[in-house]
């Protein structure tokens, strides 16, 4: 089931499979939108509505990521950054490293952050550049400057 929430930045497009929140997209190629939603959509409706008032969400929908191991330990990562801070690509890497054993770059990162199925409440908009600069977001940059300043971070393009 696949639901249109209408956000502040733009439409959102919520999955479900009745169970799991299974993915939230910008833009989507799915032809049947729901005019209803189940308990899970339900819950991140709700979620997205506290985000969207300036306030930090005290619940996280149930949601199931069906990606590598890697990914799965940096969208882990990721998820732990709080309203209102930013890290970098870097700091992911390292984090993941010492968790996993391995030495990935952080252009691994950026391509793991980029498959991320649930953006927002992943945040992986609050990861950026070595220098400040809010590059590597699937959506556009406009996106994550707008994710960023409605929490209260503002950075230059």
């Amino acid at each position: 089931m696949t639901y249109r929430y209408k956000s502040p930045i733009g439409d959102l497009y919520i999955t479900s499979d009745g169970k799991f929140l299974t993915r939230i997209e910008f833009f989507s190629s799915v032809s049947e939108i729901s005019e209803d939603k189940d308990n899970v959509i339900g819950d991140t409706v709700r979620w997205l509505d506290v985000y969207f008032s300036h306030s930090v969400p005290d619940f996280t929908p149930r949601y199931k990521l069906c990606v590598s191991e890697f990914s799965h330990a940096v969208l882990n990562e990721c998820a732990h950054i709080g309203y209102g801070e930013i890290c970098t690509y870097g700091d992911i890497a390292k984090r993941v490293s010492s968790a996993l054993r391995k030495n990935p770059c952080a252009r691994a990162v950026g391509g793991a952050l980029n498959r991320n199925p649930i953006p927002i409440i992943i945040p992986c908009h609050r990861v950026i550049g070595f220098k400040r600069s809010p590059v590597g977001f699937a959506p556009g940059v406009d996106v994550k400057l707008g994710l960023l300043a409605h929490e209260g971070v503002f950075l230059k393009k």
